[in-house]
């Protein structure tokens, strides 16, 4: 591709994301904003890749972007007024990313940075939701958030916390 043609195309399922960047790679991590962060995070394939042995695998998410995430959330929630937040909180043996009081109740916040190399991605996110459903009920809290059951879970794609506000109030309005 010549590298005149700087095209976006970010093809989201349910079971799976995927970050296509057409074009100049070098082109999209000289703008500002969301185009940079994500290719930041985005790995360039190989050209002319034929089949899947030319594709350079996708690293899974190194501990720092995590926190990266986990910062935004806080910051995102702290603007909306949730003062009562532990990141990193221990939840029934769990460890959740966030865990946050709002109207005396607990909510749990599991980050999904996506399915690691070579697991299927259905899988991931059945296992996901599983690991949600089993946090509700238990006790949390204490060490930021209120002392009370888990009430809610919201599994997080790292993706939403990237494209900002306009995707997290969904969510969390």
């Amino acid at each position: 591709m010549s590298s005149q043609v700087n095209l976006w195309n970010v093809a989201v399922t349910r079971a799976k994301s995927q970050l296509i960047t057409v074009g100049n790679h070098r082109f999209w991590q000289g703008q500002a904003g969301l185009p940079t962060v994500l290719a930041e995070r985005s790995t360039p394939l190989r050209t002319g890749a034929a089949d899947d042995r030319n594709v350079i695998p996708v690293p899974q998410a190194p501990p720092a972007f995590r926190e990266e995430l986990a910062d935004r959330l806080q910051e995102y929630l702290g603007a909306r007024g949730v003062t009562d937040l532990e990141r990193a909180a221990v939840v029934g043996g769990h460890t959740v990313d966030l865990l946050f009081t709002v109207g005396g109740e607990n909510t749990a916040v599991l980050i999904d940075a996506g399915t690691p190399p070579g697991q299927d991605p259905a899988r991931h996110l059945r296992l996901s939701h599983a690991r949600g459903d089993l946090l509700i009920g238990l006790p949390s809290g204490g060490r930021g958030a209120k002392p009370a059951p888990v009430t809610r879970t919201v599994r997080l794609p790292a993706w939403r916390v990237e494209a900002g506000p306009a995707l997290l109030d969904p969510l969390f309005a």
